[in-house]
């Protein structure tokens, strides 16, 4: 599995929490929901979005707009917390939440993942699975995910992805 491959896994896993939300209002699920997009979102904006801006041509516009959908999101998160999952303005909060977290993952998955892939080397979608992990763990306050083995800098080469195909 690369770093592709772990963003998009984190996508189904985000549309199966809303799946569920959908049947049942249920607080912890709203909880689980905020923490997996407040860890992916933080791992896409400090690994993923660099390495765009690296490699393709127009990452730094793709990366602005993704940031900027993120900033939606977190929006929507905070008007929804704290509120009662089964109360009409949540569930309208949701739905657009949902709405908006779609379109993100839709405009990831048609246009910068599948550019990323073509461009970047293998290597560097490898190692970055690590660095993902790491800023998620961080994330989450995990410290098991966090005392485990790391790559260091001098087996994967930087942190930050910086090797692309020619």
């Amino acid at each position: 599995m690369d770093a592709i491959d772990m963003i998009m896994q984190e996508h189904r896993q985000v549309e199966q929490i809303f799946e569920q939300l959908r049947q049942q209002h249920d607080e912890a699920l709203v909880g689980q929901l905020m923490e997996a997009l407040g860890a992916h979102t933080e791992a896409e904006e400090r690994v993923l979005y660099p390495a765009v801006i690296e490699t393709l041509d127009d990452g730094r516009q793709l990366a602005d707009e993704a940031v900027e959908e993120h900033r939606q999101v977190d929006q929507l998160l905070a008007q929804l917390e704290g509120l009662d999952p089964g109360d009409g303005q949540a569930r309208q909060l949701i739905d657009q939440l949902e709405q908006a977290v779609q379109h993100h993952v839709e405009e990831e998955e048609r246009e910068m993942l599948p550019r990323l892939r073509e461009r970047a080397s293998a290597d560097v979608l490898q190692t970055m699975v690590q660095a993902l992990s790491e800023v998620e763990a961080e994330a989450t306050g995990d410290a098991d995910a966090l005392s485990g083995e790391t790559v260091s800098d001098s087996e994967a080469g930087s942190q930050q992805p910086a090797a692309s195909r020619s």
